[in-house]
């Protein structure tokens, strides 16, 4: 999905992109590994008034600027309830 869409769906489930290294830290758990590719997070860079790119964290722990329109896999960030 684009970065767009990935933020629309957490959105959708009332969540958001994680933060970089709150993703970064999450892949430390046991049994957690990052797409090889990179996640989109929720962190962006503008390049100017109408064009920006957004981070992905890769498996490696590299944090990376991509198009907004590249598909990466994501992960979305949820309240805990109860």
């Amino acid at each position: 999905m684009s970065a767009t869409e990935a933020a629309a769906a957490c959105a959708g489930v009332g969540g958001e992109l994680p933060q970089g290294l709150a993703l970064l830290t999450f892949d430390e758990q046991p049994g957690i590994q990052l797409a090889t590719e990179g996640e989109w997070l929720n962190e962006v860079w503008v390049n100017s008034e109408t064009v920006y790119t957004v981070y992905v964290l890769t498996f490696d722990h590299f944090f990376h600027l991509r198009g907004p329109t590249e598909p990466h896999h994501f992960r979305c960030v949820t309240p805990l309830v109860g």
